[in-house]
C-alpha cells in the first residue's frame, strides 16, 4: 500500500510544479516519479517465486508411465 501512496504523491508533485511552472520543481519531481517507479521495479523483482507444490501420483498416472518406451523394463 505504501508504494501506491509514494505513486500518488509523485504524481501530485509533478502536478504541483507544474502549476507553479519552476523547471527546477519539476524535474526534481519528475527525477522523484522515477525513482518511485525504479523501487517498483526493484520491489517487484527482489521477491522470492512461490515454490511448486508436491504432485502426487495417481495410479492411473503410474500406468501411463509404465507404458512409456523409456520407463520399460
Amino acid at each position: 500500500m505504501a508504494k501506491y501512496i509514494a505513486l500518488a504523491i509523485s504524481f501530485f508533485s509533478i502536478y504541483l510544479a507544474t502549476r507553479l511552472a519552476d523547471y527546477w520543481m519539476i524535474s526534481f519531481a519528475v527525477i522523484g516519479y522515477f525513482i518511485v517507479v525504479f523501487a517498483f521495479i526493484l520491489d517487484a523483482s527482489s521477491k522470492r517465486k512461490p515454490t511448486k507444490k508436491p504432485v502426487y501420483m495417481t495410479l492411473y498416472d503410474d500406468d501411463l508411465l509404465a507404458q512409456h518406451p523409456h520407463n520399460a523394463d
